[in-house]
Order: C-alpha cells, then sequence, then structure tokens
C-alpha cells in the first residue's frame, strides 16, 4: 500500500508540470484598423498586449490576427501607429478562445503628442513625454523621395536638418547635420543606430579622389527600412554619451508579420543629369573667328569640356523581400543589387545586399529578435584633384584652356598635352580609381517583461567592414610629375562591437502622478587597422603596386578603443500633460593606440568622463582629473499646449549650447587650449518643449577671455582645471565674490 502511494505521488510530480502548463490557453484576437476620417486601412499598425512580448501588425487590408497564449483574465490590447493617436482596449480572455473585434478606427493626430517612438532608452514613449526632439520618417515617406541612399532622403524630410550632397560621386559625398550644429575639432556628423547597433559612417578616402568618398550608410538598402527617427540637440547625448552631441539618427529595419506569406518585387530605373553647366567663352566675331579673354583673334576654335565630362546617367535597383509568419515566429528576408551610373562619364556605383530578421516569441513574457545584413559595393571613381591637384578631371576643366582638343590623336592613341594640367578626356577614359566593400552588420535582442511595468533589454551588436582603395594611372599619361605612371592600394579593417543593458519600470504612484525609470550600462570595443602603399615608374602593361620601381613609405595605422558606461534617466509625468526628465550618464573612453591616447597624471588613457547634476543653486567647484573638462547637467520640461511652454513656466531661459569646450555635451578631445568660450542662445522647441542647461567654464579658460573671477579662492592658482557655476541673480546680489557671467 506504501508502494502504491509512493508512485501516485512521483506520477503527480510529473504532471505537476504539465498541469501548471495547461493553465495557459491560446487565444485569438481578430480585427479591421482604419483611418476615422478616410476609412482607409492602416497597414502596418502595430497591435500589443501590454507589459507582454506578444504582438502583430496589420495586413494590407489593415486586418490582423493576434495569437496569445496566456492565463485567462483581463488583459490591454494597446494599438498604435505612426501619425495617430494610441487605441487602448481592454480584452477578457475567458471561455470564448476566438474574439473579433471587428473595426477599429484611429484618429489622425496632428500634432503628434499620442505619436509612439523609440527613445535612446529603448523603450516605446509617448512624443508628449519627452523633453527633446524627436522626429520620424516612414517607410513610405522615404520611398517618395526616390532616392537610393538613407542620408539623403531625410532632405527635406527632419526640421532643422541639413542634408548635403558634397559631390556628384553615385555613391558619396551626402552630409547630415541637425539643427545646425559646428564643430572646429571634430565631426558634426549625428551618431547613426541600426537596429540597436551603433554603425560607423566614417568616409575614409583611402585612394585621395578628391573630396567624392562614400559614406558608409550606402552600404545600407533604404528598401529595408521600416522608419527612421532622429534625435536632435545636445539632448541626444544624455544617454549615448558625447559622441551623440550632434544628435541621433535611429534606423528601425522591417520586420516579418503573422500571417500568409508577403513577396514584395521592386525594379526602378532612375536618371540622372548635371543640373547646371558653367558658361565657357565660345564666342565668335562676325567672321567666325575665335577670341580669347582679350578679344583677340585666335588660331584655333575652343572646346567645351563639359560635353566630354558629363552625361546623362541610367541607375537601375532590383529588390525582392519575403515575409511573414506563423504562431510565434515571424521572418523578413530579403535581397537586392543596384547598378548606378555617375553624372560623370566613367564614374559608377554597384551594390547588392542581403538581409535576415527573425522574431521568436519565447513565452509570454520573453522575446527574441536577430538582425544580420551582407553588403558588397564597388565604387568607380573619377579623381576631381586630391593628391596632385594637376589630375583631376574637373581640375583640368575648370582651371585648364579650352584651346586644346582633348581627344587622342586617332595615329598614336596619344591625349594631348593640357599645358600643367590632366587632360579630362584621358583622365576619364584611362585612370582606374577604384573602391570596394564587404559588410556586415549584426545583432541580438533579447527582451524580458517579467513583472508588470518593468522591461529588461540587452543587445549584442556587430558591425564590420573590410574596404580596398585602389589607384592607377598609365605610365605616359599628360598630368605633370606622373609621366612615369602612379599606383596605389590602401586597406581598412573595422570592427565594432557593443553590448548593452536597459532596465527601465514605469508605475502609477498617484492616479495623477506616473514616474519612468530608466537605468543600464553600456560596453563597446572598437578596432581599426588601415594600411598603405603606393608606387610610381610602372612598365607598360603593368597596374599593380608591386610592378613599379619607386616605391613610397608604407603607412599603417592601428587604433582600438574601449568604451565602458552608465546612463539613467527618471520621468516624472503629472495628470498627463507636465513631464519632468532628467538624465545624464558616465563614461570611459579608453584609447590603446599609444598615438592618439591622452593620459591623465596616473598615466590612464582617459579621454572623456561625463556627469550630470540635479542642482545648481550654489556655485559648484568640480575637480576632474588631468585634462577631462566636460560637464553636463540637464533637465527638461514639456507642456502639451501648443505654445504655453514659456508662458507657464515664465522662469525658464531655454538653452542650446554649441559644440564647445565646456557646452552641454560638448564633443572634445582630452586637452586643454585652441578652444573658445561657450555660446548660449534662445530657442524654443517646435514641440513645444523647454530644455534647461547648466554649464561652467575653467578658471583658467576664464581669465583667458577676461571674465571675472573669485579672487578669494587661492586655490585659484593651482586648479587649472576647476569649474565654476555662477550663482542665480538673486543669490549674486548678495554675495560679492560671486563672478559676474552675462551669458547666464
Amino acid at each position: 500500500m506504501t508502494n502504491r502511494i509512493r508512485l501516485l505521488s512521483f506520477v503527480c510530480l510529473l504532471l505537476l508540470p504539465f498541469s501548471l502548463q495547461a493553465q495557459d490557453v491560446e487565444y485569438t484576437v481578430t480585427g479591421t484598423l482604419i483611418d476615422q476620417r478616410t476609412e482607409d486601412p492602416l497597414t502596418g499598425a502595430n497591435v500589443s498586449i501590454e507589459n507582454t512580448t506578444i504582438g502583430t501588425s496589420a495586413d494590407a487590408d489593415g486586418t490582423f490576427e493576434l495569437t496569445a497564449r496566456v492565463e485567462p483574465g483581463t488583459y490591454n490590447l494597446r494599438i498604435t501607429f505612426i501619425g495617430y493617436r494610441t487605441v487602448e482596449r481592454e480584452v477578457e480572455f475567458g471561455d470564448e478562445q476566438e474574439i473579433a473585434l471587428g473595426t477599429i478606427a484611429l484618429q489622425q493626430d496632428v500634432i503628434g503628442a499620442d505619436e509612439v517612438v523609440v527613445t535612446g532608452a529603448s523603450v516605446l514613449t509617448e512624443k508628449r513625454q519627452l523633453g527633446n526632439s524627436i522626429s520620424t520618417v516612414s517607410a513610405d515617406e522615404l520611398a517618395s523621395t526616390g532616392v537610393t541612399e538613407i542620408d539623403a532622403g531625410l532632405s527635406g524630410k527632419i526640421a532643422g536638418a541639413l542634408v548635403q550632397q558634397n559631390s556628384g560621386d553615385p555613391a558619396g559625398g551626402i552630409s547630415v547635420r541637425l539643427r545646425g550644429t559646428g564643430t572646429l575639432l571634430g565631426s558634426a556628423s549625428p551618431l547613426y543606430i541600426v537596429d540597436g547597433v551603433i554603425v560607423n559612417n566614417d568616409s575614409p578616402e583611402l585612394v585621395d579622389v578628391g573630396g567624392t568618398s562614400t559614406n558608409r550608410l550606402a552600404d545600407l538598402n533604404p528598401e529595408d527600412i521600416d522608419r527612421i527617427e532622429v534625435v536632435k540637440g545636445a539632448a541626444a547625448a544624455a544617454l549615448y554619451g558625447s559622441r551623440a552631441n550632434n544628435g541621433v539618427v535611429q534606423i528601425f529595419t522591417k520586420q516579418g508579420k503573422s500571417g500568409t506569406p508577403s513577396i514584395t518585387i521592386k525594379s526602378t530605373v532612375n536618371v540622372d543629369k548635371v543640373r547646371k553647366t558653367l558658361d565657357v567663352n565660345m564666342a565668335q566675331n562676325e567672321n567666325g573667328d575665335y577670341l580669347d579673354n582679350s578679344g583677340n583673334v585666335m588660331s584655333g576654335k575652343r572646346y567645351d569640356f563639359q560635353d566630354y565630362i558629363f552625361r546623362t546617367a541610367v541607375g537601375t535597383n532590383q529588390f525582392l523581400s519575403i515575409s511573414g509568419g506563423a504562431n510565434d515566429t515571424r521572418y523578413y528576408i530579403s535581397g537586392s543589387h543596384k547598378n548606378n551610373e555617375g553624372i560623370v562619364d566613367g564614374s559608377n556605383y554597384q551594390r547588392s545586399t542581403a538581409r535576415l530578421n527573425l522574431d521568436q516569441v519565447l513565452t509570454n513574457w520573453a522575446n527574441l529578435s536577430t538582425s544580420l545584413s551582407y553588403s558588397h559595393s564597388n565604387n568607380q571613381q573619377i579623381p576631381n584633384g586630391g593628391l596632385n591637384a594637376s589630375y583631376g578631371a574637373l581640375t583640368g576643366f575648370i582651371f585648364g584652356p579650352n584651346t586644346v582638343n582633348p581627344e587622342p590623336d586617332p595615329q598614336t592613341g596619344e591625349y594631348p598635352n593640357n599645358t600643367n594640367l590632366a587632360n579630362p578626356l584621358e583622365v576619364i577614359d584611362t585612370y582606374d580609381f577604384q573602391n570596394e566593400v564587404n559588410r556586415v552588420i549584426g545583432s541580438a535582442k533579447l527582451s524580458l517583461t517579467p513583472h508588470e511595468g518593468l522591461s529588461i533589454d540587452h543587445t549584442l551588436g556587430l558591425d564590420t567592414y573590410s574596404q580596398v582603395g585602389t589607384a592607377f594611372i598609365p605610365p605616359g599619361t599628360s598630368a605633370p610629375g606622373l609621366s612615369t605612371g602612379f599606383g596605389r592600394r590602401s586597406e581598412r579593417a573595422f570592427f565594432q562591437l557593443n553590448n548593452d543593458l536597459r532596465i527601465s519600470y514605469q508605475t502609477d504612484i498617484k492616479p495623477w502622478l506616473n514616474s519612468s525609470t530608466l537605468f543600464g550600462g553600456t560596453l563597446q570595443y572598437e578596432n581599426v587597422e588601415t594600411i598603405g602603399l603606393e608606387a610610381q615608374q610602372f612598365s607598360i602593361g603593368s597596374r599593380v603596386v608591386s610592378g613599379g620601381a619607386n616605391f613610397e613609405q608604407p603607412g599603417e595605422f592601428r587604433s582600438e578603443t574601449v568604451i565602458y558606461g552608465i546612463f539613467g534617466q527618471q520621468t516624472f509625468g503629472y495628470k498627463d500633460r507636465l513631464f519632468v526628465t532628467e538624465a545624464g550618464d558616465a563614461r570611459l573612453d579608453f584609447y590603446l593606440s599609444p598615438d592618439n591616447s591622452q593620459s591623465t597624471p596616473n598615466g590612464l588613457p582617459i579621454d572623456k568622463v561625463e556627469g550630470f547634476y540635479t542642482s545648481a543653486s550654489d556655485p559648484i567647484p568640480v575637480y576632474l582629473p588631468g585634462e577631462m573638462n566636460l560637464i553636463r547637467a540637464e533637465a527638461y520640461v514639456n507642456l502639451d499646449r501648443p505654445g504655453d511652454a514659456v508662458n507657464e513656466i515664465d522662469n525658464i531661459r531655454t538653452k542650446q549650447p554649441s559644440q564647445d569646450a565646456f557646452g552641454v555635451g560638448a564633443n572634445l578631445p582630452a586637452y586643454s587650449g585652441g578652444t573658445s568660450d561657450t555660446e548660449l542662445f534662445e530657442e524654443i522647441y517646435r514641440q513645444r518643449s523647454a530644455e534647461m542647461y547648466l554649464t561652467g567654464m575653467r578658471f583658467e579658460d576664464a581669465r583667458r577671455l577676461g571674465r571675472p573671477v573669485p579672487s578669494s579662492d587661492p586655490a585659484l592658482s593651482a586648479e587649472r582645471n576647476r569649474v565654476y557655476y555662477p550663482y542665480p541673480t538673486s543669490e549674486r546680489q548678495n554675495n560679492p565674490n560671486t563672478p559676474e557671467n552675462p551669458e547666464i
């Protein structure tokens, strides 16, 4: 009898996990999402169950089918879509396993306060809760531009963004600046993040073709983009550090959707032509004679080199994608090939890409998302100067005489000499400058929601590419100084890993007061290696650097960077109308390359230390080790009432710092000297936000700029890195030793 009881108990224990698991029931929720005004289907609208990782998207007809394996009970269904107000529906999961919600109409959000974005916190947040400026560009808006490069697609879509194409090269020369930031010491480009991976957008000119280097964002296919979110201003650095002082561009790629597989085939043809050519002196007198610039009769005719240099360029782009999903697995697969001619004859850019995105629901509180992309590109370039200003195609046209026929001799095949400049037609026909890139970007993100309001995200990211640049000028060229030929080969290897952990908790402290807390850490590693070799005196028929006879000294560069960082952000919301956010971070950048490190007195190569403070009612002396001098304090106020931000809080002076030595979130190398004082100017964000910044300067620079400093402090002569903050006006009147600063 006892044995039977033991056996029965053992069987019950074995069945216990299955009985516990059986408490979860599979439910199916269906519905149709439409625009309230036009009744058009809202393709791509997101439907999710709050505080879980369960979600889906509406198909082309606006219908959705959400499958959830959860315990019976009451759940909150959340429906979001860019440009529309968020809709929440309470759903009861009970005996009925199939729940039909019918048609749900979403109202357009003209102001955009309810628009849902993903901030640096990696958390879905309504715009009304943000204290900094965020703009969103959807996939449809990006596609409507017809551009084949992501950064060019931002032109005209983001307020305050300056997008310029600096050359006619089919793959390069595009620069993006947000809110007019400028710098004398570093890059003015924003920080780019793709699916949580910080990606490199350097434009190294390995073979020096004269300002037509290729942006590395050209490695991404715009057809794979779901949306782009742009964080402008120094507030972008709150969670990403000083590298984001010029703003952050977050790129989110497309994900699979549950349901029948969707196949997209797209083929486009684009035609490019030079917008305007320069006027050339082609005048003739009444006898048909050509005149020089002084009006004297010339013996020969004139030639418009632009007819030989520019062409009507044709480009093609082929794209194929397959997306879908079943149960808990969703996928997105794509491939593309692009072939673009440049408007300069002889230039060409080809790119092939492949992408795989997988999204797997592990449990109702755990989700795993992975992304992997590969791109191969080859850019045939035409030099415009660079190594030697005499050998550029456009250089020869702009600065050379147009009295020489650029066409080669039909007998010898030699190109005529264009005085002291290269023959533009010879540059196009015989010079060979190429740039080849292979790149892989991958990420894996584990999202956990183990408790209501608690979210944990862990992201591993990889960005690596190899770049090879080659240049060849054949012997016998008419370019001065290069008659024996010239060859160069440069290789660059880039490897970057980032490991980020973000933990956020949202709760309602009171019915009228809610709190959102975020903290996390980051570990980033970057390795860059570049090597170059060049030679002259080539024999006929040789086109590789080893075929030369006069080698230059090989060049090599190596650099390793390790960044450790912690960050935090706290937001309080009052009655869903007033939101106050404080954010900050502390980071250490270790540059392991001896030639590029800056050392503290203890010998530790540290580049930047950043911090945040919550109060500045008194002058705060801050001591920094060595030459580190970056201090930042940030607070944001956002009133969800158009035009009332300053009227409601009239004692807040909104300040936007320039990129400078001691501005908020300044991006500086760790050395003193060569910088100017911080400049502040008034600005109120268009989204009814106000930002308050705390800024200070070192006594050393205050003296240099002629600013008054406290004379009673004996430590001033020894502590040149001490940073002070001025008193508010009320305090300054009662303290004669407080320095005056008219800018605060």
